[in-house]
């Protein structure tokens, strides 16, 4: 038992050393350059929220690795390389880490926690664990991540194009921009379906086009900030090959 305890010890001072060493690492300028951040260095409530609406502005959602059967690499440089260096966004995973890793080094303590996503999904239902979220102690718990995004959401209305906006994700996606007073481009390949012409009545510019044709993606999301885009299952490989030469 002693061995063992003195084993267990030993463990976890090397995962301490090895989290400040990947702090040390982690190239704090070159990550608030990417957001656009100035401000205060010190860990403070204020301080987190200024630097979380930073992110949130300048980093998108984004999973299209896994789209294009790209791998996806959590690691602190990899994250710096795809999201800072490139100009990248990534999904949740990869946005906290990212935004845990900046935090620490200005001396937050950052705790990472799995959540279960509950929108949309039915009254009593238990979901996976499937979403990341981060728990910040100040002089009380924080948890940014509803807070900070309502407050963006409802505060910088902007342009949208949705995917599948008559099915039931796009749909949701929709109706909670709109709601929210931002312009969306609902793309649809049945402009006069009545679920589409609903869309249209709620305040959605309608843009016909099909995920199979490239011209009709890039003509119906001109002027677009972000593209909601539903992933699509395996099998569909050209519309991999579509996405893939949109984004380039």
């Amino acid at each position: 038992m002693a061995h063992m305890i003195k084993r267990n010890e030993i463990d976890i001072a090397q995962a301490d050393a090895l989290r400040s060493a990947t702090t040390a690492a982690f190239d704090l300028e070159a990550c608030f350059e990417r957001i656009g951040y100035a401000g205060e260095r010190t860990p403070t409530l204020e301080t987190l929220r200024t630097i979380h609406v930073r992110h949130t502005e300048a980093i998108a959602f984004e999973n299209l690795n896994p789209l294009l059967k790209w791998p996806v690499r959590l690691d602190a440089l990899s994250l710096q390389q795809k999201i800072v260096r490139d100009g990248r966004g990534g999904y949740c995973f990869e946005q906290n880490l990212l935004l845990s890793h900046a935090l620490k080094a200005l001396g937050f303590k950052v705790t990472g926690l799995a959540a279960r996503v509950l929108w949309n999904a039915p009254e009593g239902a238990i979901t996976a664990r499937g979403h990341m979220l981060l728990r910040f102690d100040l002089q009380e718990q924080f948890l940014p991540d509803y807070e900070v995004t309502n407050w963006y959401l409802s505060n910088h209305p902007s342009s949208h194009f949705v995917t599948g906006a008559t099915g039931k994700q796009g749909g949701v996606v929709t109706r909670l921009l709109l709601q929210k007073g931002h312009k969306v481009k609902a793309f649809t390949r049945k402009p006069d379906s009545p679920a589409a012409l609903e869309l249209k009545r709620l305040g959605a510019e309608l843009a016909a086009g099909s995920l199979d044709e490239l011209n009709s993606i890039q003509r119906a999301a001109q002027g677009v900030e972000t593209i909601f885009a539903k992933k699509i299952g395996a099998g569909r490989a050209g519309r991999h090959r579509r996405f893939r030469d949109f984004g380039n």
